[in-house]
């Protein structure tokens, strides 16, 4: 009986030990899979880029607005009433094109008589015709108003006198070179070619800006005083590395930069670079000397450590 009992303790303790490693196995393998899982999550995914060799230009953006040197003040001949009036305020005109038709006084005195005499064929009609291509900036009278001789009736801003002028901080003076070309933004995204022509002789006292006339190349029907933006060439380099703006990293005060470059398919390392000149798109890389080779990770690489586990997406 003894026995009996000895043996069933002793099977007990067997299978209360086969139990515990099997517990323990599965523990190691289920802490496996999680250490897996979780080095699989600290995977970043990322895109890549690699560096270029082209010639990059960097532009400044000045304000510009447009003005109209030429105005010719269309006037009447005549002392009378103006009795039609074919244009209004904004409108393109065609030199030759009727404007103003004027009745004269002695011919609105004869017709206010009611006299019925078939021989007397006299309107006094004068029609006043533009003298340039333009568009009308002004109208000073309107049908049913009396005008004198010399009476001012309407201005006309000839389009091919249309410039901009261009604003330029005195100190950014020495970037604006005479005759050469430029490109006008306008506000609607059109662009317009255009010629610096010459310098204004006078400056803003207030605001210290210096003013260029700037020609437009061909005949536009453009409001005056329209503000638009004119691109400049500051500074050109040719066979510049270059990188991606997307790509560069930097400090809040942006007095440090780096890009985050992979070693191998799944780590990148924190490289501190040396930039140049920039465009809106690209920036130069002055140091170190990337091999067109090497990738840098151009999305994905925000708040990356110095060196990082990543995924490369394709």
């Amino acid at each position: 009986m003894a026995i009996t009992i000895k043996s069933l303790k002793l099977g007990l303790l067997i299978s209360l030990i086969t139990l515990s490693e099997m517990m323990v196995l599965s523990c190691n393998h289920s802490d496996k899979n999680e250490d897996a899982m979780d080095a699989a999550k600290t995977k970043t995914p990322v895109t890549t880029v690699s560096v270029s060799k082209e010639n990059i230009t960097e532009n400044i953006t000045l304000n510009a607005t447009s003005s109209y040197q030429k105005k010719s003040i269309l006037k009447s001949s005549a002392n009378g009433y103006v009795k039609s009036l074919d244009v209004s305020i904004g409108q393109q005109v065609k030199a030759g094109q009727t404007l103003f038709a004027i009745q004269t006084k002695e011919a609105s005195v004869y017709h206010n008589t009611k006299i019925n005499d078939s021989t007397l064929q006299f309107t006094g009609m004068i029609k006043v015709n533009a003298t340039c291509d333009g568009i009308i900036s002004g109208i000073t009278h309107f049908v049913g108003e009396y005008v004198q001789d010399g009476d001012q009736l309407c201005i006309i801003s000839e389009l091919n006198s249309l410039i901009f002028l261009l604003e330029v901080p005195y100190e950014m003076n020495k970037f604006i070179h005479l005759h050469d070309g430029c490109t006008i933004t306008l506000p609607d995204g059109n662009e317009l070619k255009a010629v610096i022509d010459s310098r204004m002789p006078e400056m803003d006292s207030g605001s210290q800006m210096e003013s260029f006339k700037v020609k437009v190349s061909s005949n536009n029907s453009i409001p005056e005083n329209l503000l638009a933006t004119i691109s400049i060439i500051k500074s050109t380099k040719k066979n510049a590395f270059v990188l991606p703006k997307e790509s560069i990293l930097s400090n809040e005060t942006q007095t440090e930069f780096w890009v985050m470059k992979l070693i191998n398919d799944s780590t990148a390392v924190k490289t501190k670079i040396t930039t140049g000149i920039h465009n809106k798109d690209k920036i130069e890389i002055l140091n170190p000397e990337f091999s067109l080779s090497d990738r840098i990770l151009a999305s994905g690489n925000y708040g990356l450590s110095d060196t990082a586990i990543v995924i490369v997406q394709k």
